[in-house]
């Protein structure tokens, strides 16, 4: 199935800023650092690259042959060429004006070993197999067409090649269950009025006195792709790939928690970091007892 234009088009025209680290739960550096300690299976690392690197693609310098699915602005490729791993890297995306400041920023710092073009892997073959790997980074959620798009994956792979996806695997269309949306919200009630106040433009300095949840239906008529199936990621690829990791990275809770205030929490106020620790006691402990599923997840699988 062809991706709906208005995905494509919504992509193509997002305002890159759109997720500063006043309001965004990943632009919190404490909590960027335990997702990536987390999806790295608990293995210190500043990006979970670093550990597929280590671990699948045999060391910064190997000559791997990878390909990025949903690859944006190429922001995240970048930062793969920082870590190494590859002698070369296609990317692919639906959207042409991501796709075309992919390949303008690339080009000026001189990285020609990323190469880009405007694919729909619904629908389209990968432009040059076979990979030694193919990444989904928060784009297979958006993927209606999961068994399709996985057995074109595992085809254009060689054999022990690896797939990896870094990706929310929640409910379809943030739909939460009663309990989750009743633990996220004693979650929220327990962080300080002084840091429940919005730093989002729009009612920048409100005290919050909801956890700011989603409403599906709002999600659907933004991007009629956002977490179409995403329930469904863990199950797909394991009928396809032979599964090497799939760890828990959490977010349940944070994600929606710290929404519009994560920028609070910050070096400019010393009395913090006990409330962050405190969220991150809580998830793990939601997560543990099995009260609420990990909304996000780094799984390896590897070619049969």
């Amino acid at each position: 199935m062809r991706a709906d234009p208005t995905t494509a088009e919504f992509w193509s025209s997002i305002d890159r800023d759109r997720f500063p680290g006043a309001v965004y739960w990943l632009g919190n550096p404490l909590v960027y650092h335990r997702y990536q300690v987390k999806a790295a299976g608990g293995r210190e690392c500043n990006h979970w690259f670093e550990h597929v690197v280590a671990r699948y693609l045999g060391g910064t310098e190997a000559a791997n042959h990878v390909l990025t699915v949903g690859c944006g602005d190429g922001t995240l490729d970048r930062r793969f060429a920082e870590i190494g791993g590859f002698a070369s890297l296609d990317g692919v995306y639906v959207a042409p004006g991501a796709i075309d400041a992919a390949r303008s920023e690339a080009a000026r710092r001189g990285l020609d070993r990323l190469q880009y073009r405007v694919l729909d892997i619904e629908v389209d073959d990968p432009p040059s197999p076979p990979y030694d790997a193919i990444v989904f980074s928060s784009s297979l959620h958006h993927i209606q067409d999961l068994e399709g798009v996985l057995v074109r994956c595992s085809q254009a792979l060689r054999v022990g090649g690896y797939l990896v996806v870094n990706e929310y695997v929640g409910p379809d269309r943030f739909v939460l269950p009663k309990n989750e949306v009743e633990a996220i919200r004693r979650a929220f009630l327990e962080i300080p009025e002084r840091y429940r106040r919005s730093l989002w433009w729009e009612n920048a300095g409100e005290l919050l006195t909801e956890a700011p949840l989603p409403d599906p239906e709002a999600v659907v008529r933004e991007d009629p792709s956002e977490a179409i199936r995403s329930s469904e990621i863990r199950e797909q690829v394991a009928r396809i790939f032979e599964v090497l990791e799939d760890n828990a990275v959490g977010g349940t809770v944070l994600q929606f928690a710290l929404h519009t205030i994560a920028g609070h929490f910050s070096q400019d106020d010393p009395g913090f970091l006990p409330v962050l620790e405190r969220l991150f006691e809580l998830e793990d402990n939601l997560i543990a007892t099995g009260e609420v599923s990990s909304h996000f997840r780094l799984i390896v699988g590897r070619r049969r």
